[in-house]
């Protein structure tokens, strides 16, 4: 029995060693993306998207509920605040601007304009919400 277990030791050791002593072979992994934003095929463009597109759950609950009149009105603010505040910039850094204190309205916006020693103010009241806001423009 001795005899048996020793036997089975050398072979045992016998067999690591032979493991040990073959050549290993390998190669490095390589990794390469799929998706295009990350470097992989621009090809798979396609294909990734209308499976997102499937797998896509999710409804669009947004309406759009504003008529003609109601979006003219919105567009026309929106041009009126941005033209002031050009004037506004120009005024403060000395280009030639025609802005002159006193208010108006705009549909939904009241605007105050003042000029005072330290700069433009300008207080703009949304007449829908009551919001305010006013900005504080210094001369340089």
């Amino acid at each position: 029995m001795l005899n048996k277990m020793i036997l089975t030791v050398i072979t045992l050791q016998l067999a690591g060693l032979a493991w040990i002593s073959t050549p290993i072979n390998a190669s490095e992994l390589r990794h390469q993306f799929t998706n295009p934003n990350f470097g992989g095929n621009p090809f798979n463009a396609q294909p990734l998207l209308n499976s997102a597109v499937l797998q896509n759950d999710f409804e669009n609950t947004e309406t759009n509920d504003t008529s003609t009149l109601e979006d003219f009105q919105s567009r026309l603010d929106r041009a009126i605040l941005n033209r002031l505040s050009r004037e506004v910039v120009a005024e403060v850094f000395g280009e030639e601007s025609d802005l002159s204190a006193g208010s108006f309205n705009t549909g939904n916006f009241e605007v105050q304009i003042s000029e005072d020693l330290d700069g433009v103010t300008i207080g703009i009241v949304d007449t829908l919400t009551g919001d305010a806001t006013n900005i504080q423009v210094p001369f340089f």
